[in-house]
Order: C-alpha cells, then structure tokens, then sequence
C-alpha cells in the first residue's frame, strides 16, 4: 500500500512547503532584508515545489504548526507573507 499526502489537506503540510519558509527565512536574515515575500511570488515558489496552496487556504495553513511558529498571522488583504524573527 502506498501513502500519499491529500493534496486537498491542509493539515498534512508538504515538507518542501516546510523546507521552503525556512529557506526564505533564513535567506531573509542572511541578506539583511526584509522579513517577507509578496504572497504571489511565494504561491509561484510553493506550487513549483508541489506544495497545494492557493490564496483561500494561506491562513489555515500558516495557522498551522510548524508553519505557524515561523510566520506572522496572514492578512489575506495585505499581499505579503512576513517571517517570524
């Protein structure tokens, strides 16, 4: 039998998901830069990675742990993503 992750579950977070805010994360403070993305270039970025994130599942799914304990509450309205410091 093989598992395979619902690709309509947000509670089963894609790991290059996970991988990914890490990265831009930590890419974030190496380079001094702000602490976000533009919520459109990080749906481009997570669905090249397979990752099933769409605008109306952005805050349950940042919501979420582990995700929650590296980004800021999403403000669907505000078109950007902020990384926790």
């Amino acid at each position: 039998m093989r598992l395979r992750e619902d690709p309509d579950s947000v509670t089963a977070l894609n790991p290059q998901l996970i991988g990914l805010v890490q990265f831009l994360r930590g890419r974030a403070k190496d380079t001094s830069a702000r602490a976000q993305i533009s919520q459109a270039a990080f749906f481009k970025l997570a669905r090249s990675l397979g990752a099933n994130i769409t605008p109306d599942n952005l805050v349950q799914i940042a919501g979420q742990p582990p995700l929650s304990n590296l980004l800021e509450p999403v403000d669907p309205a505000s078109g950007v993503i902020v990384f926790k410091d």
